[in-house]
């Protein structure tokens, strides 16, 4: 029973510590789109198109680490995110999703090198990107080091309803990832929106 008790226990804070952390991911997300959508320069002809590129590339951020952490490739439908000549390396790749995080601080360099990004401006997203980092680490950190063994194979046919300690693999106590990126999705694509609009408006008025 100590066994069972000590699994159970330890099962249920990864399951906890692997919410948490992707609620972290949520919250740095949306700091993320709107350091994008307010920090990075307009074009002296119109919106900045990089804005977008970047949200765009976020979104396949969150949903390729989904993937990654049930042990699978990422999705085809991403394609439509980020350019096919990067997407085709996934499978070259042993971390994609951070390869996308790392193609995004690439795009930010860029941004400041044009002149559309000061060094303080670049610093406060360079922030948010190490967060973004830091919650995937700590994901990477529980799906990739299981139980003690002992922990793991004798009390198996006592809990078998308590299969907690793989909280990002399928099962019905998995961490709802699919749903989450679907949420920064949305906020992501609202937050463009407003912005948009914000313009929009900005214009009218002159």
């Amino acid at each position: 029973m100590v066994l069972v008790s000590f699994r159970n226990s330890s099962a249920y804070n990864r399951w906890w510590e692997a919410r948490t952390l992707w609620g972290g991911l949520v919250n740095s997300s949306r700091s993320f789109a709107r350091q994008v959508l307010t920090l990075i320069d307009d074009l002296d002809d119109g919106v900045n198109p990089i804005k977008t590129t970047l949200l765009r590339r976020h979104i396949a951020y969150v949903n390729c680490l989904a993937a990654h952490l049930r042990g699978e490739p990422c999705p085809d439908e991403l394609m439509a995110f980020i350019p096919p000549e990067e997407f085709d390396r996934r499978s070259r790749s042993n971390n994609f999703a951070n390869d996308i995080l790392t193609g995004s601080a690439a795009l930010l360099t860029r941004e400041y090198k044009a002149g559309r990004l000061d060094s303080i401006r670049l610093a406060r997203l360079e922030s948010t990107l190490v967060d973004l980092s830091n919650s995937q680490g700590g994901m990477e950190r529980i799906a990739n080091t299981p139980l003690p063994y002992p922990y793991v194979y004798f009390p198996r046919l006592f809990i078998s309803l308590f299969c907690l300690q793989s909280p990002f693999r399928i099962s019905e106590h998995q961490i709802q990832m699919d749903a989450i990126c679907e949420t920064i999705e949305r906020n992501l694509e609202s937050m463009q929106r407003d912005a948009q609009c914000g313009e929009l408006v900005g214009e009218s008025t002159h």
